[in-house]
């Protein structure tokens, strides 16, 4: 049993992928947006907005993952 995570990563990776479809590409940016904007609100559901620190460790651990086939 670990900590809960203040953010859902399901909700995270929603997010992210939001705003790369928005053209906001920068993880400061990306907290702006959630702190900001009513859409990121929703996805939230609640929970805190992430730090720019966090959207940046999540992004590193996502992109090392590797398909499994």
């Amino acid at each position: 049993m670990g900590i809960k995570p203040s953010v859902e990563p399901v909700n995270l990776l929603k997010i992210i992928l939001f705003c790369y479809s928005e053209g906001i590409m920068t993880s400061r940016k990306i907290e702006a947006f959630c702190k900001y904007d009513t859409r990121a609100f929703f996805t939230l559901e609640g929970s805190k907005v992430p730090d720019y620190t966090t959207i940046n460790r999540f992004r590193k651990i996502w992109r090392s993952s590797r398909p499994i086939y």
